[in-house]
């Protein structure tokens, strides 16, 4: 069906608006076609052709659209626009005058005068001069002349665009901000001022105003490959991996040699679970620059979700070495450590320390003074986290925030992110503050916490993503301890407390830490009983015939002792399979390479089930399709061992050597399940071919259930009463007595 002139209109003002340009050229062509004097068609096409840099090429289609409709201002404005873009401001003073003979008025007019006012145009070696200063690094001088450019010539953008750079690298993004938007005020055609705020709205974690911002940039020059990087960067903080993808690879078809784009393409597919197409992505980028350590750390990232841990170090380590401030891949290292069957925790110690004293020499100067309460009645106390929403530890700590007496205690969020869900909205209202801290430096969100004046300052993210641990080397609070997020010393000086449990904290654990460890006196952790009512299924194993073990814990928890147990497992129960769910496993190159690490151990495919990521809903289901969970090691399950009991599953853990190898041994204590807690790899073996020979103990799911719902690790009001005990204990320790990092463990 062939479309109207009105109708291609429509279609064609909609594709400019949205930034697809050569869909709206061809529209307004087509109209112009069929019918030549359509004034808003040449309008249209003529407003696009400047807004890609050529003025010229639009004078044309703009003038024809004047003299069919001379009555419209805004074709005079435009044309006007256009003529002082082609360099032609004689023309454009003599047409502003005409307009104004026939009755044009307002701020539209009053702008095109100032940019035609001669007194307003600076010297051309005077605008040489500041951007030259900016370009060769020179920024106190670029400001200063920028600065005097704004005030000798308010009129002119170059001054404004200038300072807003220089705030931008400095630091300064509110004034920043101010004049880029400035700039955009008197030239609203800069493709690169747009470009330069969409980047700074990325830094201050405000990603739709920074797509916005793109998407202004790319109506103006749509063959702008860094713009296309910046609006993938934004689709990556927005959650929109698939646009971003294609965002990236727009900016790749641009520049084939752009390295940042590579690396960001690769993101955006690790994010998606395509693995091995993000390492082919971020070899490129290396490839491309040697130099790039964000590209080696991402590199490290994929092999450490593949479980290719030597590999993984090897990239961390070359990351750092590329740059020894880069505290985020310094992070990664120790958080991959911990997934290593063969690292010693001396080793792990030695690198927590080397990143503590990286950390604690950036942060100067250190606060040594609090404006607080001495003798409070109420501690008041903070938390800073990335993950307050549906995450492990959003999940394990929404029922700590709800049940803290507000008598004893005034709770404020330091938010790291500006994720948000329906969890964040659940919780946000147990907090007198609720102040983030994301698009902050690490001594801008110090300062911000240290008004606040919290007591004890909690971190709930160790070494996890989106951590803020140079954060504390500054010392906001008096006292500060780590909980919850992460299972190992942070290296940190400025942390005095690592909270644990007496089964996790023996007493020679102590010197693997930095920090004191503290005892809570049950359990590390708790989870509210589930609102949502999951109904549990009777034992797969009756429909079936045959056994299912499964874990759905990550893949890079699945080493290769772990699989090489498993196997012997599975070797030992005849017919019995293995239901692995993760989100790697979307990845075909990923399926097949865990299913050659079976078959290295002689389990063959077809007692593998492997699945991809699902709905929150659906991951609670396929308890119903497991007969017995197989905890890891040495990093055991968290989140899963819980949801597997309450889904009246049990799981066989592994006692380990370590605070984080006893996390499973502590949830299966705390349980009332220690018959599941193996003593060795022989007596785990030992104990899931048992189980499978036995079946009818599995019966009774729904018992298992309500048993764990009686235990410390469902009983969410005691635990808020031990918790606050140890917050005001740790005040009351460790504001009186220098803490010792060698002083023996406290409960």
């Amino acid at each position: 069906m062939r479309l109207t002139v009105d109708q291609a209109l429509a279609q064609a003002i909609a594709a400019h608006r949205s930034g697809q340009l050569q869909d709206a050229e061809r529209l307004y062509r087509a109209i112009l076609d069929a019918a030549p004097g359509h004034a808003d068609a040449n309008h249209n096409l003529g407003v696009l052709a400047v807004g890609v840099g050529k003025p010229q090429a639009g004078l044309s289609f703009l003038k024809a659209a004047l003299e069919i409709n001379p009555a419209q201002g805004q074709f005079w404005v435009s044309y006007i626009d256009a003529l002082i873009a082609a360099g032609l401001p004689a023309a454009a003073r003599d047409h502003l005058e005409q307009a104004k003979r026939r009755g044009l008025t307002g701020d539209a007019v009053e702008r095109l005068e100032k940019r035609l006012d001669p007194a307003s145009q600076p010297p051309q070696a005077l605008l040489d001069s500041v951007v030259a200063q900016y370009r060769s690094g020179n920024l106190a001088a670029a400001e200063s002349q920028a600065h005097a450019l704004t005030l000798s010539f308010p009129n002119h953008e170059l001054g404004w665009k200038v300072l807003g750079a220089v705030f931008s690298v400095t630091g300064r993004s509110e004034e920043s901000l101010a004049s880029m938007r400035q700039a955009l005020s008197l030239n609203p055609q800069d493709a690169e001022t747009f470009k330069n705020l969409a980047i700074l709205l990325l830094k201050l974690k405000r990603a739709e105003e920074a797509e916005a911002a793109c998407r202004s940039a790319l109506a103006l020059a749509p063959d702008y490959p860094q713009v296309h990087l910046t609006l993938g960067n934004a689709l990556i903080d927005l959650a929109r991996a698939a646009e971003a993808e294609e965002s990236f690879r727009q900016a790749i078809r641009l520049k084939p040699d752009y390295s940042e784009a590579h690396c960001n393409l690769g993101c955006a597919l690790k994010l998606s679970g395509r693995l091995t197409e993000a390492e082919t992505c971020f070899r490129r980028a290396i490839q491309l620059n040697p130099a790039d350590a964000q590209a080696h750390n991402n590199l490290g990232d994929v092999f450490k979700d593949l479980g290719r841990f030597a590999d993984a170090e090897a990239f961390y380590r070359a990351a750092i070495g590329l740059k020894p401030e880069y505290l985020e891949a310094h992070s990664n290292l120790l958080l991959c450590l911990n997934y290593f069957e063969t690292s010693s925790p001396d080793t792990y110690l030695a690198e927590a320390k080397q990143y503590g004293s990286v950390a604690s020499a950036a942060a100067t100067p250190k606060f040594s003074a609090w404006s607080i309460q001495p003798e409070p009645r109420r501690l008041r106390v903070g938390f800073i986290s990335g993950d307050l929403n549906s995450h492990p530890v959003g999940y394990f700590s929404e029922s700590v925030f709800q049940h803290l007496d507000r008598d004893r205690f005034e709770l404020f969020a330091f938010p790291t992110t500006p994720k948000t869900d329906a969890l964040t909205s659940r919780i946000s209202p147990f907090f007198a503050g609720w102040c983030p801290i994301f698009g902050m430096d690490d001594h801008a969100a110090a300062t911000a916490i240290h008004t606040q004046g919290v007591h004890v300052l909690v971190d709930l993210s160790g070494h996890t993503a989106d951590n803020r641990l140079p954060v504390f080397a500054f010392r906001p609070a008096p006292v500060q301890a780590s909980w919850l997020g992460y299972f190992a010393t942070t290296g940190l000086p400025e942390m005095d407390y690592f909270l644990g449990d007496r089964y996790m904290v023996t007493e020679t654990e102590q010197q693997r830490f930095t920090e004191t460890l503290w005892r809570l006196p049950e359990t590390w952790l708790c989870l509210a009983p589930h609102e949502r009512s999951i109904p549990i299924n009777p034992p797969p194993v009756l429909t079936n015939g045959f056994m299912t073990f499964g874990c759905l814990g990550n893949l890079s928890k699945m080493n290769g002792e772990v699989v090489a147990l498993w196997s012997q497992i599975l070797r030992a129960v005849p017919e019995s399979k293995l239901l692995l769910k993760a989100k790697p496993f979307v990845d075909a190159q990923v399926v097949a390479d865990i299913q050659a690490r079976f078959a290295r151990e002689g389990v063959s495919s077809d007692r593998l089930i492997l699945e991809g990521p699902s709905s929150r809903a659906e991951y609670f289901e396929t308890y119903n399709r497991i007969d017995l969970v197989l905890d890891t090691f040495p990093y055991p399950g968290g989140t899963t061992s819980v949801d597997a009991l309450w889904m009246g599953v049990p799981v066989l853990t592994l006692a380990g050597d370590r605070f984080l190898a006893r996390l499973g041994e502590s949830i299966a204590r705390n349980a009332g399940q220690s018959a599941w807690v193996a003593r060795d790899r022989a007596d785990y073996l030992a104990k899931a071919v048992a189980f499978a020979s036995v079946r009818d103990v599995a019966h009774d799911r729904p018992a298992l259930r309500r048993s764990v719902l009686t235990t410390p690790l469902f009983d969410p009001e005691r635990f808020a009463r031990d918790f606050g005990d140890t917050l005001w204990g740790m005040w009351s320790q460790g504001r009186s007595h220098p803490l010792r990092k060698d002083a023996p463990c406290r409960s």
